[in-house]
């Protein structure tokens, strides 16, 4: 059993069943951040570009019974990450990595209508990038401080937010979340689609870029990636800053590296940097 602010996840054996079954239960006071139906949602069309998801069983974002959010789902193996990656060499490793960047090309195959907010069926209403960004800070970047500077960075760096087309974006791709079969250093599942939205494809590669060990050498693949035209890379590293930076300021991790990290993105983006960080 895991148990988080938002949701309780179960692990369950059922003996009809062909393989374990994971059950997620959420209050449903917890949407709009957090929409099990959208999850079940998005999970699909995460499956049919090739990323391994977990087969999803059942789901209902309304809380229809007793208020409470459920979407259960088949078990895939697999150990998490950042549990297997010392066992490996660095064959394996960039093996991983290679897989890694596969899911984000074939997220970026997936084309939603327009940026911004998935509902329960996974539809997005489209608006303009810096809205739905500003959405998504209003929505999950719940310390006053770090709202209002998330809120100046998409004033002052709008257009260092990515180009392209919107995709499917993940979110969350950390080392958590990925699971991974250590005998043949194959990825067995991507999990835990609750913030997936239709973003820019820059968002997954920044955080993929940011979590040690979730990405190779260099920025990740992607526009801009490796071009070979100094100004193009700069500018992209840009973009990958600013993403990153909205991660920091959604979270709040009592660790000496998350201030720092923060930090030094405050100062390469020309942002302030509030004496709690400054250390």
């Amino acid at each position: 059993m895991q148990v988080g602010a938002d949701a309780v996840v179960l692990a369950l054996e059922v003996r009809a069943a062909a393989r374990p079954l994971v059950l997620k239960l959420a209050d449903v006071g917890a949407a709009p951040a957090l929409d099990l139906g959208r999850t079940a949602a998005v999970m699909g069309p995460a499956a049919d570009a090739g990323v391994p998801v977990p087969a999803v069983l059942a789901a209902d974002g309304t809380g229809r019974l007793d208020g409470v959010q459920h979407l259960l789902q088949q078990h895939l193996g697999g150990r998490r990450w950042r549990e297997v990656r010392p066992e490996l060499d660095d064959t394996a490793g960039r093996a991983v990595h290679a897989q890694l960047a596969d899911v984000l090309r074939a997220l970026a195959g997936v084309r939603p209508g327009g940026f911004g907010e998935l509902d329960g069926q996974g539809v997005v209403v489209p608006v303009p990038l810096v809205e739905a960004l500003r959405r998504r800070v209003a929505l999950r970047t719940r310390r006053p401080a770090a709202r209002a500077l998330a809120e100046r960075l998409l004033v002052e760096h709008a257009d260092r937010l990515g180009s392209g087309p919107p995709v499917l974006t993940h979110d969350d791709l950390h080392h958590a979340n990925v699971l991974v079969d250590p005998a043949t250093a194959r990825l067995s599942a991507v999990l835990d689609w609750d913030k997936a939205w239709a973003g820019p494809a820059a968002a997954d590669r920044a955080r993929l870029r940011f979590w040690d060990d979730m990405s190779g050498p260099g920025p990740g693949p992607g526009p801009g990636s490796g071009s070979g035209d100094d100004r193009d890379d700069r500018d992209d590293a840009d973009v990958l800053r600013v993403h990153e930076l909205l991660w920091c300021l959604e979270h709040a991790f009592p660790t000496a590296r998350h201030r720092a990290d923060t930090a030094r993105l405050l100062r390469a983006l020309d942002l302030p940097v509030p004496p709690e960080l400054a250390g």
